[in-house]
C-alpha cells in the first residue's frame, strides 16, 4: 500500500478494491482504447482501483476516481502540489510561471487578476466577434467535407478568444495556435514546449513594452 492509497479510496484500511474485470490492470490513460472511450474504464476504477498506478512516465502517475477523494485532494493545498505540472511529464523549473503550476494561495491571487475578463459581461462583450470565429472555423471544413475536432475548431477557437481579450492582432494566428498546441503537449513531453515558451514569451513581452509606449 502506497502513501497515496493509504489516504484516498478504497476500504476503511486503506486497501484499494479489488475486482475480476481486468480492466484496471491494463489501464493506462494514454492507451489508444482508453482515449478512444474512457468511461468502461473510469466506472472499473472507480469500483475496483479508485487510486490506479501507472508506471512508465517521468514521475510518479496515480489516477484517482472517486469524487470525494479528488474533491478532498483539491482541498488540500498543504499536501497536494501543483507544481511538477499539469500532465504526465515533469515540467520542473521550465513552466515556472504558469498559473496552472501555482499553489495557493498564489494561484487565486493571479486567478483574480484574471477573472474580470471572464465574468459574463465582459464575455457578452465578445459575443458578436466570437460568433463570427465559430462559423468560420465551421465553414472551412466545409468545403473539405471533413475536418478535425481538435486541430480545426477546439485548439483555434480558444486561442483566437484569449488573443481577443488581450488585444493581440490575429495577422498570424497560426502562430499562435501552433505555441498552444506545443504547450498542450508540453504537459506529458516538457521539451516539446521549450521553444512555444519561449517564443511566446518573447511575443508577449513585446506586446506589453507597446503598450507601455502607447
Amino acid at each position: 500500500m502506497t502513501t497515496i492509497e493509504g489516504q484516498l479510496g478504497g476500504d476503511a484500511a486503506g486497501r484499494p478494491a479489488t475486482g475480476s474485470s481486468g480492466l484496471t490492470e491494463r489501464y493506462s490513460p494514454i492507451d489508444r482504447g482508453v482515449i478512444e472511450d474512457p468511461f468502461p474504464s473510469y466506472a472499473a476504477l472507480r469500483r475496483e482501483c479508485p487510486v490506479h498506478h501507472t508506471g512508465g512516465f517521468d514521475v510518479p502517475l496515480r489516477s484517482v476516481s472517486r469524487h470525494a477523494d479528488v474533491l478532498a485532494m483539491l482541498l488540500d493545498h498543504a499536501l497536494w502540489s501543483n507544481q511538477r505540472g499539469a500532465g504526465v511529464g515533469e515540467a520542473g523549473d521550465a513552466s515556472v510561471g504558469d498559473m496552472q503550476h501555482d499553489d495557493e494561495p498564489l494561484h487565486q491571487r493571479r486567478r483574480r487578476l484574471a477573472l474580470p475578463w471572464f465574468m459574463p459581461s465582459a464575455v457578452r462583450r465578445l459575443e458578436t466577434e466570437l460568433r463570427l470565429l465559430a462559423g468560420e472555423l465551421v465553414d472551412a471544413m466545409w468545403p473539405r467535407g471533413h475536418g478535425d475536432l481538435y486541430e480545426d475548431y477546439a485548439l483555434p477557437m480558444p486561442v483566437s478568444t484569449i488573443c481577443s481579450i488581450l488585444g493581440i492582432t490575429m495577422d498570424d494566428r497560426s502562430t499562435w495556435v501552433h505555441w498552444a498546441d506545443e504547450l498542450t503537449v508540453g504537459m506529458a513531453y516538457p521539451e516539446r514546449a521549450e521553444v512555444a515558451r519561449a517564443e511566446m514569451s518573447e511575443r508577449t513581452a513585446g506586446e506589453v513594452a507597446l503598450r507601455r509606449e502607447a
